[in-house]
């Protein structure tokens, strides 16, 4: 009996040993709750503002945030920490907390394209494993932290398009593995840092659209792995350094819009990677080194709006795979180079706004993808060749303000994807070809100031009901109903002095066309510049 006893006895006491056991293992689980991590983010999502409850998932009652919106862990079952945090395009707005700065093992931060304003935090500096870092596209102001310098793993960092100003710290200097800057379209002041020589790994560097000033510093070759420098719309001043011409891997070069003054370095034949070349709207003078021609893999060449003389040189030629060159509103003169006939996949020539003499050489006739070319207001003589006619992918054509003389060639009307032609302020003479007729998606047609005379062709080719349903762009120009014709004495000529109400008409339809013609001017540089900054 007593044995019985003492074994009951046992047995409650090992139970009770075993619930108090369970009972404090659940107290202890239930008690862990969230993790540090998790009160961290939590922490951060008070100061933000989801109207369409993209964070809606991120509950205290889990024990990590690991399954949490935007939020990705170390593939560690025992211990997952933290690693990056995509929170892109989700229309959040608010500020970005300091709190965020304490998760250890971040490596990577996007919050890009949302609504987030105030300063980025100084306590970033505290992620020092962090890699990446997206801020772009949001409204965040105030100062770049110079803490961004504390961050030696930080390999991207963009801030572009937000409202930050301030100088760029020179504690940038000291991110020895960054590779990408973005900072344009900002309000970025000062001076580039003089620290930007230690960033030996940078590849793409682009700040333009903001207030920064001073020189661009000579020392910029040491970044020798550079491919992308952006430094457009800004205030810089000086020289263009001859020391640019040092880096090999150079891709794009973008300062247009800035107050560089001096020659172009001819060291910059020596980047030979280059891809595309854009100095223009600056106070560039001096000529075009033909150095320029050795950059084989050149496609985009602008050097528009400077104070460039001298001739163009005929080592242009030699880019064969430029699909745009500018060098309109210069001082150029001499004569257009043949060596142009050689650029084949040549697709946009403007040469507007110089002081070029000579002939227009038959070989731009050769250039099969040209879509736009535009010669106007230089000192052009002799005729037009009838080999432009060879152009079949031409949509403008602008040869107005030059000397040139003789008739319109009958080949132009084969360019039936004309939409301008501008022969205005000339000295043609003879006919208007009955071939222009073809031309059937003109929208404009310039042809004052010349010495024209007798009937007016069938434009639009055709009645005004036959212009491909398009009688707004008809009535630009004369398209007579039923095909009649009428005879002209010098209505569209230098004398403009017809009589009648068909003179009238005409007058008043080439007065708005005139209007337009600076407009038209203005449209034709709408070019490529996704290189923007």
């Amino acid at each position: 009996m007593k044995d019985r006893i003492m074994e009951d006895s046992r047995r409650d006491l090992i139970v009770g040993f075993a619930g108090f056991f369970v009972v404090t293992a659940l107290l202890i689980c239930a008690s862990e709750g969230l993790n540090s991590e998790g009160l961290y983010l939590l922490e951060f999502k008070k100061g933000v503002h989801d109207g369409f409850n993209f964070l809606g998932n991120w509950n205290s009652s889990d024990q990590t945030p690991c399954g949490w919106k935007g939020v990705n862990c170390s593939s560690d079952p025992k211990n997952p920490v933290v690693v990056s945090i995509s929170l892109a395009l989700l229309n959040l707005s608010g500020t970005l907390g300091p709190s965020i700065c304490n998760l250890a093992n971040l490596a990577e931060l996007n919050v890009s394209n949302n609504k987030f304003t105030g300063n980025i935090p100084k306590e970033i500096g505290n992620c020092l494993r962090l890699e990446s870092l997206y801020l772009n596209n949001n409204q965040f102001d105030g100062q770049i932290p110079s803490e961004l310098g504390n961050l030696p793993s930080l390999t991207w960092l963009n801030l572009c398009n937000n409202k930050i100003s301030g100088p760029i710290p020179e504690e940038v200097g000291k991110l020895s593995s960054l590779e990408l800057f973005l900072a344009y379209s900002n309000n970025i002041s000062g001076p580039l840092p003089v620290s930007l020589v230690n960033l030996k790994n940078m590849r793409i560097f682009r700040v333009g659209d903001n207030f920064i000033s001073g020189s661009i510093p000579s020392t910029i070759s040491r970044c020798e792995n550079l491919e992308f420098l952006g430094l457009a719309l800004n205030n810089l001043t000086g020289n263009i350094p001859k020391e640019i011409g040092m880096l090999k891997s150079l891709t794009d070069l973008i300062l247009w819009n800035n107050e560089l003054t001096g020659f172009i370095p001819k060291e910059i034949g020596n980047c030979t990677n280059l891809q595309t070349l854009a100095l223009y709207e600056n106070k560039l003078v001096g000529e075009i080194p033909g150095e320029i021609g050795n950059i084989k893999s050149l496609t985009i060449l602008y050097l528009y709006l400077n104070g460039l003389n001298g001739t163009i040189p005929t080592q242009i030629g030699n880019l064969s795979l430029a699909t745009e060159i500018d060098f309109s509103s210069n001082y150029l003169s001499g004569e257009i180079p043949s060596e142009l006939g050689q650029i084949q996949g040549l697709s946009l020539l403007f040469l507007f706004g110089n002081q070029l003499t000579g002939i227009i050489p038959d070989e731009l006739g050769t250039l099969s993808q040209l879509d736009r070319l535009v010669l106007s207001d230089n000192k052009l003589s002799g005729n037009i060749p009838a080999a432009l006619g060879n152009l079949s992918h031409l949509t403008n054509l602008q040869l107005g303000g030059n000397l040139l003389s003789g008739g319109i060639p009958a080949e132009l009307g084969a360019l039936t994807g004309l939409q301008m032609l501008n022969l205005s302020h000339n000295v043609l003479s003879g006919r208007i070809p009955a071939q222009l007729g073809n031309l059937i998606m003109l929208k404009q047609l310039v042809l004052n100031n010349n010495d024209l005379s007798g009937e007016i062709p069938r434009l639009c080719g055709g009645p005004v009901g036959g212009c491909n349903g398009n009688p707004s762009s008809c009535s630009m120009h004369p398209c007579l109903k039923g095909g009649l014709s009428a005879t002209w004495a010098n209505i569209i000529t230098r004398h403009e002095g017809a009589i009648g109400v068909v003179s009238l008409v005409l007058i008043v339809i080439l007065l708005h066309l005139m209007r337009h013609r600076l407009l038209e001017l203005v449209c034709c540089k709408c070019k490529s510049e996704a290189m923007v900054n």
